[in-house]
């Protein structure tokens, strides 16, 4: 049976359409706020109407591909053809019917919708008009459902207004979108029909007032906006192409003991945990140091608020750390974040439909970050001056991506003035940085009241260490005759680093052969590797004194708190960008000594190790200095539940 003309013209301009579309939404910046109530009834079984004005209907199929396909009443004059065949495009149902032709019919095919559990999407005011006017069979039909109604609204920065009679809105692209979805309204017969329209259409008033308002006071785009957008679409597109072959990447992983198949599955969008139900809190910490800085954070939402948190990583050994932390928590979930494509983009929120995501730290993923169905916070934000240099030749990109966070609370004063100078307009909040406020590491009392014995003498702890600086600071303390037990950053180097330093002249042994350290030679100097996760509280109070890593080479330094709150005194290189406010504070308390060299570490601690009462002193000056601060977190934790649960910022 053969295709009418005006059917087969009616498919290939809704396609056509729909491609236009397509365009403007991927060339546009988009910020949606969704209501957590209305949003889980979007994504349940159960009766809704969804209520929108009719010339600002044209976004919405688009934007309803992350819920439920819905079923739409559109009306039976010639122009509905178009209209029918644009909805089938994004797999979505036509109600034929309108309150004047077909619409007794059109009514029945409603209810049997919203009784089948299938959302609906109803224009108040079509199919002729008045404009923003409630003239249809909304509320009846919401009332004798027993159905909400969620008034959803758009508005476009750019846009050609047609002369209809509804003033129908064509958005442009490179275009500045803000889309609201409100919380459902339950109507009842306590209210005439008259005062239930009037209560609809003036929520629904209000609902485009406030987003036309926030639409006119958006920054208008500029020529490097549109760059950006350009620039993120063909990224967009290539990690589209490279998707299939990830998997094989992932696999290659394994065999240098980077990924195992758990971690594969999870990075492509493959579960077999199901999401909790209630309010989930998405926290994403790439590697163990993020992991240590969200724990105080993550605990204090899932204990005292009583909140699920999905907690991701993107390495093996930060799963491993994490396993140990939060095994009693059985509200914290950890899974491996996706790798970022879009086909995995999609499969993460559609299985896990977070209310709200939180990044730790500056890793940063644009199409997670731009396709997400939630809020999106950064947290101990920072950025090295190295990085600070490379994104202000292109900061319009930076702009780009950061300004999908809804808001930023920067690590130092320094990483404050970075993004001010970068043009980052969003709310940025001085919090203060999560590595100050988590609590003392923990250990093992019998592991170290052993280790303790066995290793007699001074000892030197160097703590996540880098590439660089383990075989600088081995040559120096040669002949030393000091104990030297390494941590390094990455446990999987130990091997190597025990190579390097048995060719210099050392005795070595690794905590994987003997958990409590074990030499046979006394001529030798001795060496201890460290080739756990999650051990450096024991190590920390083993130490006289301790160096923590990252600071002899260009990497910004580690977390120094964890040492000096254990009344330690520490050392560093000259690379301390990464913790600057905290040194700043620690050497103001005379709490912390820093050297440009491995020559010069090697001076202090030699120093150090026949000057007791100095180091009696520093040690009691680091304490006192880095006395958790409990404010940082509580701080954090209502700047957190202000945007989950939508709340101004002020």
């Amino acid at each position: 049976m053969g295709i009418s003309l005006n059917k087969l013209t009616s498919k290939l301009a809704a396609h056509l359409v729909k491609l236009c579309i397509s365009f403007v939404w991927s060339t546009s910046r988009i910020k949606a706020t969704i209501d957590p109530e209305s949003q889980k009834l979007m994504l349940a079984d159960e009766p809704l109407i969804i209520s929108l004005w009719h010339n600002r209907i044209l976004l919405l199929p688009k934007f309803m591909q992350r819920f439920k396909s819905f079923a739409s009443v559109v009306s039976s004059h010639r122009d509905g053809d178009l209209l029918s065949e644009f909805l089938m495009a994004y797999n979505h149902t036509a109600i034929r019917g309108s309150s004047r032709r077909g619409g007794f019919n059109a009514i029945k095919q409603v209810m049997q919708h919203l009784k089948d559990n299938k959302p609906v999407v109803i224009t108040p005011d079509g199919p002729l008009g008045p404009r923003y006017s409630i003239n249809g069979n909304i509320t009846n039909i919401a009332i004798k459902s027993h159905s909400a109604i969620i008034p959803v609204c758009y508005s476009v920065k750019n846009a050609k207004v047609l002369k209809t009679w509804d003033n129908f809105i064509i958005p442009y692209p490179f275009n500045d979108i803000a889309i609201d979805v409100m919380k459902p309204i339950y109507l009842n017969n306590k209210l005439s029909e008259q005062e239930q329209k009037s209560h609809l259409q003036s929520t629904m008033m209000e609902q485009i007032k406030k987003l036309d308002q926030q639409i006119s006071c958006s920054n208008r785009h500029s020529i490097s906006d549109s760059a950006a957008i350009i620039v993120y679409n063909i990224y967009h597109l290539i990690s589209s192409l490279l998707h299939p072959f990830l998997k094989g990447h992932l696999l290659r992983r394994v065999d240098n003991g980077k990924e195992n198949l758990i971690s594969i599955k999870q990075k492509m969008g493959i579960y077999e945990l199901k999401r909790p139900e209630g309010k989930l809190v998405w926290v994403h910490a790439a590697s163990v140091g993020e992991s240590k800085s969200a724990l105080p954070l993550i605990n204090q939402l899932s204990k005292h608020h009583g909140t699920h948190v999905l907690l991701t990583t993107s390495t093996l050994t930060a799963a491993q750390f994490l396993n140990q932390e939060i095994k009693e928590n059985s509200l914290i979930i950890h899974q491996f974040l996706v790798l970022d494509t879009p086909q995995n983009t999609k499969s993460f929120f559609k299985h896990w439909r977070p209310n709200l995501g939180i990044f730790i730290d500056s890793e940063l993923w644009p199409n997670i970050i731009y396709k997400s169905s939630c809020p999106m916070m950064l947290i101990n934000a920072r950025i090295s001056p190295d990085s600070f240099h490379y994104w202000r030749k292109i900061s319009w990109m930076f702009r780009f991506v950061v300004n999908g966070f809804k808001t930023i609370s920067p690590t130092t004063a320094q990483d404050i003035g970075f993004l001010k100078e970068l043009g980052i307009d969003k709310q940025i909040h001085n919090l203060g940085n999560l590595k100050d406020a988590a609590p003392p590491l923990a250990y093992d009392i019998e592991r170290y009241t052993k280790s303790k014995k066995a290793l007699t003498g001074f000892n030197f702890v160097c703590a996540s260490t880098h590439e660089g600086e383990e075989v600088e600071i081995l040559k120096e303390f040669m002949d030393s005759k000091i104990n030297i037990i390494i941590v390094p950053r990455h446990p999987n180097r130990s091997p190597s680093i025990a190579k390097m330093a048995e060719k210099i002249g050392y005795e070595v042994s690794i905590h994987s052969a003997h958990p409590i350290p074990f030499f046979k030679s006394k001529d030798k100097p001795h060496l201890y590797i460290v080739d756990k996760i999650g051990d450096l509280g024991l190590w920390y109070r083993i130490a006289d004194i301790a160096f923590v890593g990252g600071s002899l080479v260009d990497i910004g330094g580690h977390n120094i708190i964890e040492a000096t709150q254990l009344g330690k005194p520490v050392i560093v290189g000259p690379f301390t960008y990464n913790f600057s406010d905290s040194l700043n504070h620690l050497k103001k308390a005379d709490a912390i000594l820093q050297a440009k060299n491995a020559t010069g570490i090697k001076k202090a601690v030699l120093s150090l190790s026949k000057n007791k009462n100095r180091l009696k002193e520093l040690g009691k000056n680091a304490e006192k200095a880095s006395a958790e601060d409990n404010r940082i977190i509580s701080s954090h934790i209502d700047l957190i539940l202000k945007v989950m649960n939508n709340d101004p910022l002020i």
